[in-house]
């Protein structure tokens, strides 16, 4: 254990608030002092800072959370957490690539007309093979047509599902980063386990990988127990050997 405390900062993916990782709280360090980030899909956003000089900085990212991360606060860290995450977005064959984007084609344009339908669909793809609660995080309700609750920014979430199709992350930036973890669902129908593995296969002398099984892309919001005593060596700061 070190004597420096902690800082976390966390990256929520798209759809989502900072209110999906409530689930964590029973489970992190009492003394960990953590932010969420907040990219404003459901109210205002905003991008915590590491306020402590000296401390053992670590950024927690979910899925697109990852790209809207600002790089400089990425260069800070002393310890990425990836979580259900990919440094591209689409598939790398040829056939598998050109089906993913005619569906992420569709969804954009079903959204503009109809984003309630779109995020409830997505939100049941996130947490297959797990059932979809009524209220992921707060902003749906029990309906069928999964309407959200108050209003949303349709823009925000429109723009920044465009993005999520062409983003890319080059794996030297990830090298500059002293040590990363990696956590992937086995079953995750967002993106594929192949994702994560690539990652770790880039840097799996630098990098920790667990796969949960029979868990999907709400990997850290179904399983957050796993998730959360995994980290916690990160989290406490104890040494890799320390596992």
């Amino acid at each position: 254990m070190s004597d420096y405390p902690t800082e976390l900062l966390t990256f929520h993916g798209w759809g989502f608030s900072s209110d999906i990782w409530q689930s964590w709280e029973s489970y992190l360090p009492p003394d960990l002092r953590v932010q969420h980030a907040e990219r404003g899909y459901f109210g205002e956003g905003g991008v915590p800072q590491f306020e402590e000089e000296g401390s053992h900085k670590v950024i927690l990212t979910h899925s697109f959370g990852l790209h809207w991360c600002p790089r400089p606060l990425i260069e800070q860290a002393d310890h990425l957490v990836i979580i259900s995450g990919f440094l591209s977005f689409h598939p790398e064959r040829e056939l598998a690539e050109r089906r993913s984007r005619l569906l992420f084609q569709q969804m954009m344009s079903r959204f503009v007309e109809k984003p309630h339908e779109v995020l409830a669909q997505f939100y049941r793809n996130t947490y297959s093979p797990s059932e979809s609660p009524a209220a992921p995080y707060g902003e749906i309700n029990g309906e069928s047509a999964g309407e959200i609750r108050g209003g949303i920014s349709h823009d925000r979430l429109l723009e920044d599902l465009g993005q999520l199709g062409t983003v890319r992350m080059g794996p030297e930036e990830l090298h500059r980063i002293p040590a990363l973890t990696l956590i992937h669902g086995e079953e995750d129908a967002i993106v594929s386990n192949r994702k994560g593995r690539g990652i770790y296969r880039l840097l799996n002398r630098r990098s920790r990988y667990l796969e949960v099984k029979h868990a999907g892309h709400a990997v850290p919001f179904t399983h957050p127990e796993i998730c959360c005593k995994f980290l916690n060596p990160v989290l406490q700061h104890q040494a890799v050997g320390d596992l």
